[in-house]
């Protein structure tokens, strides 16, 4: 549990209980089934306690990749976040700036660089000097600043067809319709 994350250690740990639980209804089932490796009613068995080990172990690997799962998806808003609110500053933001706008950001050098730094490796943009050249920004390329909005053509979303114009984000005659 030392090399996972703080997490995944905390439900690992509750995972602990498990196995003595899991090996007393197994053994009970197998009890109530009369099963013929079944020694000693009585007491629970080596088989029954490999068994709950290995649900334990299954259980282990299902909760990391569940982690991983949440971790990966927590990301993917946080980079569309980030990314509405550049394209609302006209597609192009310094570090200084990002630490001025949104809380998860502000007054954090780290924060706001490692986002920038994300944003460039993930191919959003690239890092120009701004005019006058004596600080860096961060520019959201074309097919970025535009993905939204570049076709008339509503994106089917989960909320249903929307077109994103202006501030807003959203255009009131392209909300979904029915029953509320």
């Amino acid at each position: 549990m030392l090399s996972e994350s703080e997490d995944i250690a905390a439900a690992w740990a509750k995972l602990e209980c498990y196995v003595p639980r899991l090996a007393l209804i197994l053994h009970l089932v197998r009890e109530q089934q009369r099963d013929p490796t079944l020694v000693d009613p009585e007491s629970i068995d080596v088989d029954s306690i490999r068994a709950a080990i290995t649900l334990v172990e299954w259980f282990k690997q299902e909760t990391k990749r569940l982690y991983a799962m949440m971790l990966l998806e927590e990301n993917d808003r946080d980079i569309t976040t980030l990314t509405d609110w550049i394209r609302s500053r006209g597609g192009r933001v310094s570090k200084r700036e990002l630490m001025r706008g949104p809380a998860k950001y502000r007054n954090s050098n780290n924060k706001a660089q490692a986002a920038i730094d994300l944003l460039v490796e993930q191919g959003f943009g690239t890092l120009r000097a701004r005019e006058g050249g004596r600080s860096m920004e961060f520019v959201l390329h074309a097919k970025h600043m535009h993905a939204c909005d570049s076709d008339t053509s509503a994106p089917q979303t989960p909320q249903g067809p929307q077109t994103v114009t202006g501030a807003s984000g959203r255009r009131p005659d392209a909300l979904p319709h029915g029953p509320r």
